[in-house]
């Protein structure tokens, strides 16, 4: 599996659910945040908090 940028973050919790699904995981360009904190607030100020935070 290759992802780049915020995909990163879907692809790291795919693979973390189904290892068995994913032989390589390549990220590509993760975006710098500073800290956890500050990574959530992004994504939730335009993904909302569904699924991905869970």
């Amino acid at each position: 599996m290759v992802a780049h940028s915020l995909d990163a973050r879907l692809a790291v919790t795919y693979a973390a659910r189904y290892p068995r699904e994913v032989e390589r995981l390549i990220l590509v360009s993760l975006p710098y945040f500073g800290g956890e904190e500050e990574a959530q607030m992004f994504v939730r100020s335009r993904y909302g908090s569904g699924w991905l935070w869970r």
